[in-house]
């Protein structure tokens, strides 16, 4: 029923996607097919990067198709070098498009349709899933050195460590990591001992910035990022494999790729003189052309080959490889096992996403939260159950370690989501009761309390399917603007559940990042203004997995900019957060200018 349910919707998803998909069709040339590398000339090149997914549209009019052409290993001036499984001839002319939001689909289909056939009967990532195992308690091994770059790990951080390393073949832990307990370390540090003890090691997710951060936190000689270069962080591309491979090449590269420069120009002038030329001289610069092309068609050759060589080397040799969910399944990876697999934000990934990169190992490590933000699917709205660490925390919970000390935020602040969401479970750290915002603003509730509820007497209003709140855009622009005299802008972030004001509060904050709840998870700031905007219906807005998330991100002050009567009428999860604000004398009415006294 959950593999139905699962190929129902990744179908219908899949449907949306390939409208969008359509809308950018380039064209390309073939210059050359050797050994599953194509050379193909596009002006549109620069377009796209390595590791990019690249389609090929066929058919016209209603009859379209897309087909995935593959991964772009090299782009450069005008030609891409793309390593495809399709057969293609030298001169074809091709319709190519981005496949990137497709191939997720595509692979997690493959995988039903695999698993429908009884293809994958008895794998074991999949069997935790769809079968009922036993799974025994948990064990650990000793961890000698309890340090990650200089910072001591605390004991919930060192069990959840031993547990990983204890783990043998076929089995699962999983980590519960609530907001600030530091799961990136523990990931990096789980990695970092695996590979020491000989492992081959997979750091995974479905976003890139949670691979990344748990990869800064290796030594360069020990991980490897498998990504293109404009999605993962500034720290992490002397990660990444491409620099890498062109590093190692060194002179080897730059004077191959010096004479496919020179060879390029050569062409060119030799193309504008042909065209001015006529008769005899015409068809002896035509053979002149011919000559070059073929030459320069070798240097591509000759090139690719020592790229892909590098690269294949490369992912061989290294312990730790950070990569997306998806990519684990491309080149240069799709050939590539581990003997463990970590993937992080994991309840947010679906299942068959998670197994993308679980197939691929023997053991599995899953860090994630069912209190924060899950699956999110446009064609279906309960999606609880198709989360992978939700799903498998149900059938297993003895197989979960919990992350119990909080390090980010004033008590304040986690305050209620250690009431509300975690029973209590999880406790700050000393050093968080020094998270204060010490500003001398005349501004009454930029003071050093570390949350506030700002009373507005707002009326939420529609956009088409969205919802905006004049008078909280207003107020949140004003709290800004003079926050803005005291802090750098990537110190501040706004969040609010609904589109329509976020790009409200954008259009007049510049600088200052502005999103909603999903843009937000993973992240931090020192400030951070939520906007309630709704009225009317609460139960959007009081989402506990959303409000958990957007209440987490700050640091050193929470400000909730709403209509309080409301929001007491409403019985709502935000009631109860208006009771807790009330209980520390943090509720503040903007237009009478004046604090509630509890």
């Amino acid at each position: 029923m959950q593999v139905k349910l699962l190929k129902d919707v990744l179908v219908r998803e899949r449907e949306r996607a390939v409208k969008d998909v359509l809308r950018l069709i380039l064209p390309a040339q073939v210059l050359d097919t050797s050994e599953s590398i194509a050379t193909l000339e596009s002006r549109y090149a620069n377009l796209f990067e390595p590791g990019d997914v690249l389609g090929l549209v066929l058919g016209r009019g209603g009859e379209i198709a897309i087909r995935q052409l593959g991964t772009v290993v090299d782009s450069s001036r005008d030609i891409l070098t793309v390593f495809t499984s399709l057969e293609l001839a030298e001169g074809w002319d091709l319709r190519i498009t981005n496949y990137e939001p497709l191939i997720a689909f595509d692979l997690q289909i493959d995988l039903i349709e695999r698993i429908e056939s009884g293809e994958l009967e008895g794998e074991g990532a999949v069997s935790l899933f769809f079968d009922d195992l036993k799974a025994g308690e948990i064990r650990r091994a000793e961890l000698g050195n309890k340090y990650v770059k200089g910072y001591e790990l605390d004991e919930s951080q060192v069990e959840a460590v031993e547990a990983a390393l204890a783990l043998e073949d076929g089995e699962l832990l999983l980590i519960r990591g609530p907001p600030g307990t530091g799961k990136t370390v523990v990931i990096a540090k789980i990695a970092y001992e695996l590979a020491d003890q000989g492992e081959k090691v997979l750091i995974t997710s479905h976003t890139n910035r949670a691979v990344d951060n748990a990869v800064e936190e290796l030594p360069e000689g020990v991980a490897l990022r498998v990504g293109r270069p404009e999605k993962v962080l500034p720290g992490i591309r002397k990660y990444l494999l491409g620099c890498k491979a062109r590093e190692g090449l060194g002179d080897k590269l730059e004077e191959i790729e010096g004479e496919i420069g020179k060879t390029l120009k050569l062409l060119l002038k030799i193309e504008e003189d042909a065209k001015k030329a006529l008769g005899f001289e015409k068809a002896k610069l035509n053979e002149v052309r011919r000559k070059y092309k073929e030459h320069l068609k070798e240097l591509y050759r000759k090139r690719n080959n020592m790229l892909r060589k590098t690269s294949e080397e490369l992912v061989e040799k290294m312990p730790v490889i950070g990569s997306t969910l998806v990519k684990s399944q491309l080149y240069p990876l799709s050939e590539t096992d581990f003997d463990t697999v970590i993937i992080d934000e994991s309840s947010q990934a679906s299942i068959t996403l998670a197994l993308l990169g679980m197939v691929k190992g023997r053991k599995w490590v899953l860090v994630g939260d069912d209190r924060q933000l899950l699956p999110i699917f446009r064609t279906l709205r309960n999606s609880e159950k198709l989360s992978a660490f939700v799903s498998l925390l149900e059938k297993y919970p003895h197989r979960m370690k919990m992350l119990r000390v909080h390090r980010r935020s004033h008590p304040y602040i986690i305050g209620f989501s250690a009431e509300h969401f975690y029973e209590g479970k999880i406790e700050p750290a000393k050093e968080c009761w020094k998270q204060i915002l010490k500003i001398r603003s005349s501004i009454p509730v930029l003071n050093e309390k570390p949350v506030v509820f700002v009373h507005v007497e707002g009326e939420e209003e529609r956009e088409g399917q969205s919802k905006f709140n004049s008078k909280e855009v207003d107020v949140c622009v004003s709290l800004v603007g003079e926050l803005r005299r005291y802090l750098s802008p990537g110190r501040i972030g706004v969040i609010s559940p609904y589109v329509a004001q976020r790009k409200r509060i954008a259009e007049r904050v510049k600088g200052v990042e502005v999103g909603t709840v999903d843009a937000f998870q993973g992240r931090e700031k020192d400030v951070v203004i939520f906007s309630v905007t709704a009225t009317g219906n609460m139960n959007f807005v009081s989402d506990p997995n959303r409000l958990n998330v957007a209440f987490t991100r700050a640091r050193k002050k929470l400000i909730v900019v709403g209509n309080g009567r409301a929001i007491t009428k409403s019985d709502s999860l935000l009631c109860r957060f208006l009771e807790y604000v009330y209980k520390v004398g943090g509720i503040y009415d903007w237009e009478r200018k004046r604090w509630l006294k509890p």
